[in-house]
């Protein structure tokens, strides 16, 4: 690809700008090719690299919290999943009664046959 943009930008500027004008203009074309090509971090291609690298600049809060009010955050969020949390306790408590009794019902109508 990179070829294909170089070649004939070179061949179509040399007589214009000069051999060294044309050559630099041709590198310059063909860098931003090379590198989305050979360039990978973390394992990532270099469009993947770039998404992220702008999904964090553009979308992330750049403000941070201070450790007073991280501390409340998270005091709020646990108080939050603490009544989940009891709710649930309180369901499973249910279905286990609920269980049980079912449970010496049968056991009575075995005795009675």
């Amino acid at each position: 690809m990179a070829g294909i943009i170089g070649i004939p930008t070179y061949l179509k500027t040399r007589n214009v700008l000069g051999n060294d004008l044309a050559v630099f203009l041709m590198i310059v074309l063909t860098i931003p090719i090379f590198f989305v090509v050979f360039y990978e971090k973390d394992g990532l291609s270099s469009e993947k690299y770039l998404k992220y690298v702008y999904l964090h600049e553009k979308h992330q809060p750049k403000v941070r919290v201070s450790k007073d009010k991280f501390i409340e955050m998270r005091k709020e969020e646990q108080n939050i999943n603490g009544k989940k949390n009891q709710v649930q306790q309180r369901n499973l408590e249910k279905k286990e009664k609920d269980r049980k009794k079912n449970y010496k019902k049968k056991e009575k109508e075995l005795k009675k046959r």
